[in-house]
């Protein structure tokens, strides 16, 4: 949560130099990025997640992991960025409409996280990308 407050308060920032979409981008582009590197490793070229393994010797492999992990939270940092941006393109009279919309897409992600977390338990992180 601290990663994601931090996040917020520097697309917040950053925004007011290179504009709401920009900065939304970057992030997106960033956090899928991360997650194929986690993706990556989890298949085993790093060793890093696969369950079952020896744990890790290397603090370098381990701190990469949580690098990885931390990056995937641009997603979330840019969340009040684009609901700003949502605000500000939708009439007054219909915003309540529109967030209410965008309310049911995000209870949409967390249902799929409940499928994922089942498949990350049955066959490993990478297969979610296969998915």
């Amino acid at each position: 949560a601290l990663v994601m407050i931090c996040g917020s308060r520097v697309c917040e920032r950053w925004s007011q130099s290179a504009g709401k979409a920009r900065v939304c981008a970057v992030c997106m582009v960033l956090a899928a990025i991360a997650l194929i590197g986690l993706a990556w490793a989890d298949a085993g070229r790093l060793n890093v997640l696969r369950p079952g393994r020896p744990a890790l010797t290397s603090t370098i492999k381990r701190a990469g992991a949580v690098l990885l992990y931390l990056l995937t939270c641009a997603q979330h940092a840019c969340r009040p960025l684009k609901k700003a941006a949502l605000n500000d393109h939708v009439p007054h009279a219909s915003r309540g409409r529109w967030n209410a919309l965008d309310g049911v897409t995000r209870f949409g992600w967390s249902g799929s996280a409940v499928l994922g977390g089942y498949l990350v338990d049955r066959g490993g992180y990478a297969l979610t990308f296969v998915v």
